[in-house]
């Protein structure tokens, strides 16, 4: 019974949102990268909560690598911005043990 009402009265919102007389149920919501980022750019972290989540946008792979000296960048796609390797490598035209390579010796030299 209520899935036949359901469906009536949705049909019937719908006919009348396309004519003009009724707003539609759910109003706009802005979305895009500019909204997320307005939003979510000073979240606390929660140590629950993977990294991913609390970043749903992460910048372009070749905006990284375009900006932070190359080892840098590596270590920030990698470490930040949950980059994969391979996805590094493809942006560097290089093999993905060559990216493991030097975002380890990197980590090594900002270690020492």
């Amino acid at each position: 019974m209520y899935s036949v009402e359901y469906h009536t009265t949705h049909a019937s919102t719908i006919l009348l949102t396309r004519v003009g007389v009724a707003r539609p149920l759910r109003p706009e919501l802005p979305d895009g990268e500019p909204f997320v980022r307005a939003d979510t750019f000073d979240l606390e972290p929660v140590p629950e909560v993977p990294r991913r989540h609390r970043q749903p946008l992460r910048p372009p792979l070749a905006e990284l690598l375009g900006t932070l000296p190359p080892d840098e960048a590596i270590a920030r796609a990698y470490r930040d911005y949950d980059y994969c390797r391979r996805e590094i490598a493809g942006a560097l035209d290089c093999h993905s043990s060559t990216a493991s390579r030097r975002l380890r010796a990197f980590e090594k030299r900002r270690v020492s």
